[in-house]
C-alpha cells in the first residue's frame, strides 16, 4: 500500500522537533472542576485560561517509582556511642547500621529500597561527586540499569565544611552576606505570569527594581559574564581569554573569595552540552559537584529522582546557608561571611510552564533565608527565549 502525504519539521530554541502544547506539563485529570461527572475532562480546560481551573495545584508530579528508594549520607545523629538502644526509634536505627552493606559502609551512606535496606542482589549504580566519600557533598543511586523497567533514582547532598580559605585569614563579620538567584531565561512579563507569587512577595518585601536593566547579547554567555564580571565575554574560553577583559580580570567569586567570603554557585540542570555556561568557569568553594549530579538522571517535568531539580538546588542552598551563617549571636567554628549564586533554569524549554513549578519553591525559601545583613538580588540573564510565540512582535518586546 502506497500513500502519499506531507510533513512539517522544525527545531524551536530548544532544538525540540516540536512545540508541545501548555497542558503536556499540566496535570488537569486530579482537578473536580475540569473535568465532568463521569470524569471524561471537559474540552480545553487550562488552568491558566480556564475559570473552572484557577486557583488549583496545575503541577505534574515527579515519577512515583523513584520514591520508593531514598540514600542519605550518613552523619553524626548515626554514632552507635549516642545512641539509646533503649529507645524505640534508636534502637531501629542501630540495627539498620548493623546491616549495613559493603557498599554503605566504604561510601558512607544509607540506601532503603522499597522500604527495607538495601541487598547485594540490587546491584545499585553509585555516583559520587567527590574523589573520595569524605569530600563528596552529593551522591546518587541507580536501580535497575539492567532491567526492562524504567530505572530509579534517589539524590542527595550535603555541605563539608570548607577550613582553608584564600584571601584574608580574619574576615569582616559586619560585611554582608549575598545570594544571587537568577532564572535564565525570564522576562519581566512573563515573570508576573509565571511566578506570580514570588512577584508578589518580592514587592511586599520591597525590593528595588531596576527598569532599565538590560541583556547585552542574545543568550546566556555573554549576559552571565557581564553581571558577573563587568563585561560580556567574546570567546566561549572564559574572561581569560576574552578580548574585552583585560589581563586580572575577575568574577565576582573570585573578588569574594580574596575578601575571605565563603562561596557557592549552582544550578538546576546538566550543563554539560552547554559550552556558552561552561565558559563561566566558576571556582567557588561549593557547587561544583551539583554540575554533575545534574547530568546524572532526568524526568519530566525537569526530576532527578522523586523531587523537582530545583528542589534539590534549595535544599543544597539551604545547608550552605546553615553551615556558614551566624544565628542569634552565636557563631559556627566555620562562621564566614558568605556569597551564594543560585541559577534556575526551568524556562529553558517551549511550553512556558515549568518556569511556574518553581514558584512555591521560591516563596518558602526568600522567606527562610536571613535577611539581616544579607544582600539579595533577583534577576535574569536575559528575556523571553522559548515559545510558540518567540518569533512575533510582541514577544521580541519581551527578549
Amino acid at each position: 500500500l502506497e500513500v502519499n502525504f506531507h510533513s512539517l519539521l522544525f527545531a524551536t530554541q530548544g532544538l525540540d522537533l516540536a512545540i508541545p502544547s501548555r497542558s503536556s506539563y499540566v496535570d488537569v485529570g486530579k482537578h473536580k472542576r475540569c473535568n465532568s461527572d463521569n470524569g471524561v475532562r471537559l474540552k480545553r480546560c487550562d488552568p491558566k485560561l480556564d475559570p473552572r481551573a484557577l486557583g488549583d495545584d496545575i503541577k505534574m508530579e515527579c515519577p512515583r517509582r523513584h520514591g520508593t528508594i531514598s540514600v542519605r549520607f550518613l552523619g553524626p545523629e548515626d554514632d552507635p556511642d549516642k545512641l539509646d538502644p533503649e529507645a524505640k526509634d534508636d534502637a531501629k536505627l542501630l540495627q539498620r547500621l548493623d546491616g549495613l552493606t559493603d557498599l554503605e559502609k566504604d561510601n558512607g551512606i544509607i540506601l532503603d529500597v522499597d522500604k527495607r535496606p538495601l541487598k547485594e542482589s540490587d546491584h545499585a549504580e553509585l555516583w559520587m561527586g567527590g574523589s573520595s566519600p569524605e569530600e563528596s557533598e552529593a551522591v546518587c543511586v541507580r536501580l535497575g540499569k539492567e532491567s526492562l523497567k524504567p530505572p530509579r533514582v534517589s539524590c542527595t547532598t550535603r555541605i563539608v565544611p570548607q577550613q582553608r580559605f584564600v584571601g584574608i585569614s580574619k574576615p569582616d563579620e559586619s560585611r554582608p552576606n549575598l545570594i544571587v538567584i537568577l532564572i535564565d531565561p525570564l522576562s519581566r512579563q512573563q515573570m508576573q505570569r509565571s511566578l506570580p507569587n514570588t512577584h508578589a512577595l518580592l514587592n511586599m518585601l520591597g525590593f528595588t527594581e531596576f527598569e532599565q536593566y538590560t541583556a547585552v547579547g542574545n543568550n546566556s554567555g555573554p549576559n552571565q559574564a557581564a553581571l558577573y564580571s563587568g563585561m560580556p565575554i567574546t570567546g566561549r574560553d572564559g574572561i581569560r581569554t576574552s578580548s574585552s577583559h583585560k589581563a586580572g580580570s575577575k568574577w565576582i567569586w573570585d573578588r569574594l573569595n580574596d575578601e575571605g567570603y565563603v562561596t557557592m554557585k549552582a544550578e538546576d540542570g546538566c550543563i554539560a552540552n552547554s559550552n556558552m555556561v561552561q565558559s563561566i568557569q566558576p571556582e567557588t568553594h561549593h557547587g561544583g559537584q551539583m554540575h554533575e549530579m545534574f547530568c546524572f538522571d532526568y524526568d519530566r517535568p525537569n526530576c532527578l529522582g522523586s523531587q523537582l531539580a530545583a528542589e534539590h538546588l534549595i535544599q543544597y542552598t539551604r545547608q550552605f546557608i546553615a553551615t556558614y551563617n551566624r544565628k542569634d549571636g552565636e557563631q559556627s567554628i566555620y562562621h564566614r561571611p558568605w556569597a551564594a549564586f543560585l541559577s534556575f533554569i526551568d524556562s529553558h524549554e517551549d511550553t512556558l510552564t515549568l518556569a511556574s513549578y518553581v514558584d512555591d519553591l521560591l516563596v518558602d525559601f526568600i522567606q527562610d533565608v536571613p535577611i539581616q545583613n544579607t544582600l539579595f538580588l533577583f534577576t535574569s540573564d536575559h528575556g523571553l527565549h522559548y515559545g510558540s510565540t518567540f518569533q512575533s512582535t510582541a514577544a521580541k518586546i519581551e527578549r
